[in-house]
């Protein structure tokens, strides 16, 4: 018997995002244009019911200028996390309620990647958020105040406090990476969240967030003019020339190297161990 791969809407879901992102990622492996010409990468898949849409900015952790550490991720967050186009970000999460629509943001030491998803019956509808969230963010004073107050309280507690297993992770990063733009977690740490002024997030998102560095992906059962309509808006983005920062190399250790984290009120302890690979 014959079974469909989009039996499932939550299977399909996932199975459609994680292919997008693998296509995405992959095809950026092999492709080389110029600057000037937006990267398209697309899987058409003509009996889905989902679009996804992903908007990648070749930036990420390494981008933050010094003494800013987490100023990529705060920007990104403020776009998603905001209003956007003259709305508030309250009434836009009512918009998307009724479509079961969504929208976030990854930020990771290289990359910035906007992943947008919709029904299908609701991608007219959906698409001038998608447009607004990346063209007009509000960049408002209260929506800036909310999300470095939560940028804050994780590199502050969160980190700290509430996941010993993430934090020895993100300790194990800084041991390989110390003393490069990789060392520092993509979230930054707390003085360099509290250094962060929504000038700052303005000027980075004109400088870092451009026309010269973005890649388009495209998932699902989605009409040609979607591509079209996202070239077309997607050139809009500040026009600010952007080098990609170049990443910093992990270091080689002499022999074995152990470095003791002490945590006073610890429930167990835990050893990780790693190396870079090429």
């Amino acid at each position: 018997m014959k079974t469909s791969m989009f039996k499932s809407p939550v299977a399909n879901t996932g199975r459609l995002l994680r292919s997008a992102l693998a296509l995405l990622v992959l095809t950026g492996l092999v492709m080389a244009q110029s600057a000037a010409a937006l990267e398209v990468v697309e899987m058409k898949q003509p009996e889905a019911n989902k679009v996804v849409i992903m908007v990648r900015f070749r930036n990420g952790a390494i981008a933050d200028p010094e003494g800013k550490g987490g100023l990529t991720y705060a920007t990104a967050n403020l776009m998603t996390q905001g209003g956007a186009g003259g709305r508030s970000y309250g009434d836009m999460q009512d918009a998307l309620y009724p479509w079961a629509a969504s929208y976030s943001v990854l930020v990771d030491k290289e990359v910035s990647t906007f992943v947008f998803q919709v029904p299908v019956d609701f991608l007219d509808a959906f698409y001038p958020l998608v447009r607004d969230v990346l063209l007009k963010p509000n960049f408002s004073e209260e929506d800036f105040a909310r999300v470095m107050k939560q940028q804050q309280n994780f590199v502050d507690q969160t980190i700290r406090a509430s996941s010993d297993e993430d934090y020895s992770k993100m300790a194990l990063e800084h041991l390989l990476f110390r003393g490069t733009n990789m060392a520092h977690m993509k979230q930054g740490n707390s003085a360099s969240v509290a250094a962060i002024t929504l000038d700052d997030v303005k000027a980075h998102y004109a400088s870092a967030f451009t026309a010269n560095n973005v890649r388009l992906g495209l998932a699902g059962n989605y009409p040609h003019s979607l591509r079209e309509n996202l070239e077309r808006d997607l050139a809009a983005l500040p026009a600010t020339p952007f080098t990609p920062a170049e990443p910093g190399a992990a270091r080689t250790a002499d022999g074995i190297e152990v470095e003791i984290i002490a945590k006073e009120g610890a429930f167990g302890s835990a050893i990780y161990t790693g190396a870079p690979l090429g």
